[in-house]
């Protein structure tokens, strides 16, 4: 098909519009893009305005500065503007920064740029003192390498307006110096110079500075010498070591014990306390010169406490040594009969029997607790537990009741001899103690219902009997009899001599 020029014409005319009119909207859409809104930001206004300090005093020449706070400290604006009533006597600049020209007085005011908010700081500029010299103690400094080393700068007058001082030093490969204070580097001398800002005035200070050279402990010193320490004490036993002389370079001492059966020692002189007996604790200097000193060592027995010299032996076959109580439990003096129990309670009672005896109310059984015959093994225990034993119980630590055995070994082994409405209980030479410690049980009796018998006295072991459980062993005695451990109504009150384990 052939087009003529008309038809051709407004074809060309249509298509052009067309393009014409897109390109508007295009350009619309655009321009409303372009035309979006950005958030409006949150303006935060100022309240207030405060300065620090609010009075600055100045030398002539001298300069100072002031700080300014605007208030809240989230403010949108936080410009100041400062001014001063009087330049002739000091200016400020727009940082705070306040120089002093000559004498007077002046007022420095900052103006908040947002709300008009004001301060004031009254500025007073008094006549400079001039300095007029300087001095430096030491003049002379010997020091070993490492070391360091003070100078102090004296000045004239002590009231001069600057005292602002430079410090070098000749050779900083020998001594640096930073305010006075020196360090040596290394061996050689060097010459520390001050100098006064106010003046120029100038102070030296010759320095040595020597190799270094350890130097060793030649003495040490024990205290206390002899410690005593008592079984039971809870306060830690120190020893303390002084050595010389006093610079010694290497102070490091080892401790040890010559016997840590009966103590040992931690580095810093602490003595822990593990049986009787004595030891020998010895601080040796750790820097090679082969220097030391020993403290003997007494642990004592407890306090109130004596020696008999009972020494028993475990089932596991080992040792252990054994002190009696001076006094009874519950009593003040030794010849004080004390407090009465029934075996296995721990508290006293105004009557004594089956019928309020705490394991069982009948001497036929069952027990509650310590009858041979049960199987439970709860129950079935020969030896009073720690909570069932009145000594453990009031004294605590490692204080209990003596077992039978105990008892045993202490009537057959040592003298005793009844004197005074007592047996009195002599140490045994046999068992290494000296005889001239002794106890007095005294004779007390025991109680049965709310009575007390005097007929004889009883002192309870920790022991049950095992062919009868209604009974425990006690030590038993009264004036001329021979004392020894019988069996006893565990629902007796009996008294009880406490003894520590150790």
């Amino acid at each position: 098909m052939v087009l003529d020029d008309k038809l051709l014409f407004w074809l060309i005319n249509l298509t052009y519009s067309k393009m014409k009119r897109i390109a508007y909207l295009a350009a619309v859409l655009l321009a409303l893009v372009g035309c979006k809104k950005e958030p409006q930001v949150q303006k935060v206004s100022v309240t207030g305005i405060t300065l620090n300090p609010t009075a600055l005093s100045l030398p002539e020449g001298g300069t100072g500065t002031i700080s300014a706070t605007v208030s809240p400290s989230d403010a949108t604006n936080k410009l100041v503007l400062w001014s001063i009533d009087n330049s002739a006597v000091a200016t400020v600049s727009p940082e705070g920064t306040v120089k002093a020209q000559e004498v007077g007085t002046a007022t420095i005011t900052a103006k908040s740029d947002d709300g008009g908010f004001t301060a004031t700081c009254t500025v007073t500029v008094k006549a400079k003192v001039p300095l007029t010299g300087i001095s430096i103690d030491p003049t002379s400094l010997t020091l070993t390498e490492g070391e360091t080393g003070e100078i102090i700068p004296t000045f004239v007058p002590a009231n001069a307006s600057y005292k602002t001082l430079s410090w070098t030093s000749s050779d900083p490969s020998v001594a640096t110096v930073s305010d006075g204070v020196v360090t040596a580097i290394k061996s050689g001398k060097t010459t520390i110079t001050v100098t006064s800002e106010d003046g120029g005035f100038t102070a030296k200070c010759e320095v040595l500075v020597k190799v270094w050279q350890a130097v060793d402990i030649t003495g040490i010193t024990l205290s206390p010498d002899p410690l005593e320490v008592r079984l039971g004490e809870t306060e830690p036993a120190v020893i303390t070591a002084e050595i010389t002389p006093a610079n010694a370079t290497n102070k490091a001492l080892l401790w040890t014990s010559d016997n840590e059966s009966v103590a040992t020692v931690s580095p810093d002189g602490t003595v822990t306390v593990v049986h009787y007996g004595d030891c020998i604790i010895t601080a040796k200097a750790d820097d090679g010169s082969g220097v030391e000193a020993s403290c003997w060592v007494h642990i004592l027995p407890p306090l109130g406490s004596v020696n008999m010299g009972i020494r028993m032996t475990r089932e596991d076959g080992t040792k252990y040594n054994l002190f009696w109580a001076e006094t009874n439990l519950g009593a003040s003096v030794p010849k004080n009969p004390g407090d009465y129990f029934a075996w296995g309670e721990t508290e006293t009672k105004e009557k004594y029997g089956w019928s309020n005896y705490k394991w069982g109310n009948s001497e036929t059984g069952p027990f509650s607790k310590y009858d041979p015959d049960s199987s439970d093994e709860d129950v079935n225990k020969t030896v009073l537990d720690p909570e069932d034993d009145a000594a453990h119980v009031m004294l605590g630590g490692k204080w209990r009741m003596p077992t039978d055995a105990e008892w045993a070994e202490l009537v057959n082994k040592c003298n005793k001899k009844y004197e005074n409405s007592g047996l009195k209980i002599n140490a045994s030479g046999d068992n290494g103690s000296q005889g001239e410690y002794y106890i007095i049980l005294p004779d007390g009796g025991y109680k049965s219902g709310n009575k007390t018998h005097e007929d004889m006295c009883l002192y309870w072991s920790s022991s049950l009997d095992t062919s009868d459980p209604s009974t425990a062993r006690s030590l038993v005695f009264f004036n001329g009899f021979n004392a020894g451990t019988y069996s006893t109504n565990r629902s007796y009150g009996c008294l009880i001599r406490p003894v520590y384990e150790d």
